[in-house]
């Protein structure tokens, strides 16, 4: 393995065979020279979405929900046949059709696909198992059973992973995001731009696939619940920095970040990247209610409240907790004005 200043990987070399990896502007993976002969290329929007990959097989085209939580693709196409994939409004997976046919996904807790059912009756078309690093086991008891389904999303797939089913020379490698995995060897190709010099950058979900996991290609983020609190400890003071700079004890700071923390329970993992809308409105709608002016109703704050909540539960990717609305009404009512 040889890496750029940059900490990309540029060349490997298995069995005598040297690949060569070419990277974009944005640092982001643009070509692969195979040693054995061919290459794949890929193009990347501004936005750090795949577009296009194109090998000796041809092109293949995603076109993605720019509302959900994770990089959900909800159409590919090879330009003539075309995958629908449906979604949660949070992204993640439920179905993919294809012309006439579909199939329902089945997930462990983890996210990883471990069944393919008709959505018409008939049995699974597929039963797959992992190593705990996401390699598919394909011998012993309990050897994987894989259909003739064209499927990219097997390890985490409802969280996006994506396995390259329609190119033989990344199948080695997994797409997270903007970065690639080889869960051969447990690394990435390039160094986590998020993670510190501190932090081992290349080493995949930093060492723990069974309760982490990492669906943006930057740190991963804890799927076990414990963990996950403690995730979202941090993510509410992260939250709260963004929003108003470093935190003091003010009376409404304390009050809101009660709120965020009540509105976490909801949390499901990833950022949807949208504002906070509504929330400065209701800040400044609470302080005024509290100083007693009859020029800020109740009303008008508690609809400020509700507001900032669901565009928290939007900016944190957790769309598809169920009954938010009605949730963040009852959150809302609660808080003395």
């Amino acid at each position: 393995y040889d890496y750029t200043k940059l900490g990309a990987l540029e060349d490997m070399t298995v069995s005598a065979n040297t690949d060569t990896f070419s990277y974009d502007d944005q640092e982001l993976l643009s070509q692969v020279s195979y040693g054995g002969g061919g290459s794949s290329t890929m193009t990347w929007d501004a936005d750090q979405q795949r577009q296009k990959l194109t090998n000796s097989g041809g092109s293949t085209y995603f076109v993605y929900d720019p509302t959900a939580g994770v990089r959900a693709v909800l159409v590919e196409t090879d330009g003539e046949n075309e995958t629908f994939y449906v979604r949660e409004p949070g992204g993640a997976l439920i179905a993919r059709a294809t012309g006439q046919t579909g199939q329902y996904y089945f997930f462990d807790r983890l996210g990883s696909t471990i069944a393919m059912v008709p959505a018409v009756e008939g049995n699974p078309t597929d039963r797959l198992f992992y190593t705990p690093w996401g390699e598919l086991v394909t011998s012993g008891s309990r050897a994987s059973t894989v259909g003739t389904t064209a499927n990219p999303y097997r390890y985490v797939g409802e969280l996006g992973y994506y396995y390259h089913h329609q190119d033989a020379g990344l199948q080695d490698w997994m797409q997270l995001g903007v970065r690639f995995y080889q869960p051969e060897i447990g690394r990435f190709e390039r160094r986590d731009p998020i993670l510190t010099a501190e932090e081992n950058r290349y080493v995949y979900c930093a060492d723990a696939p069974v309760v982490v996991v990492d669906a943006w290609g930057f740190k991963g983020k804890p799927k076990n619940k414990a963990k996950e609190r403690q995730a979202i400890k941090k993510l509410v003071k992260e939250t709260f920095d963004k929003m108003f700079g470093k935190v003091s004890k003010n009376p409404d700071i304390n009050l809101a970040r009660k709120l965020l923390n009540e509105a976490l329970r909801g949390y499901k993992g990833t950022k949807a990247g949208s504002d906070f809308d509504g929330c400065d409105e209701f800040f400044q709608q609470y302080k005024c209610c509290r100083n007693g002016s009859a020029l800020c109703p109740e009303d008008a704050a508690r609809s400020a409240c509700e507001t900032c909540i669901n565009n928290i539960f939007d900016y944190l990717g957790a769309g598809k907790f169920p009954g938010r609305y009605s949730w963040a009404v009852g959150v809302c009512d609660r808080v003395k004005y």
